[in-house]
């Protein structure tokens, strides 16, 4: 069977939200990733940051079927990596 667009969008906004998830227990500190003192203010802000980009992904993914926004969180998700 086929998987259908709606399929697909809710896999995406699924996977998004666990992304989101984790990077924002890094940001709040509950996952310690490692590096320095210096380095934890960075990892507070970047979690943060990268979480909340990534549930609004995830939000956007679930209200609207939009091709160009495929791409931009593609895009995204490439820069994130």
């Amino acid at each position: 069977m086929r998987p259908t667009r709606r399929t697909i969008r809710s896999a995406a906004a699924a996977i998004a939200a666990a992304m989101a998830i984790l990077y924002l227990l890094i940001g709040l500190g509950v996952l310690d990733v490692g590096g320095t003192s210096a380095d934890r203010q960075f990892l507070i802000v970047f979690g943060l940051l990268a979480g909340g980009a990534f549930l609004l992904g995830a939000l956007l993914l679930v209200h609207f079927d939009r091709r160009w926004l495929w791409i931009a969180g593609v895009l995204f998700q490439v820069f994130v990596y």
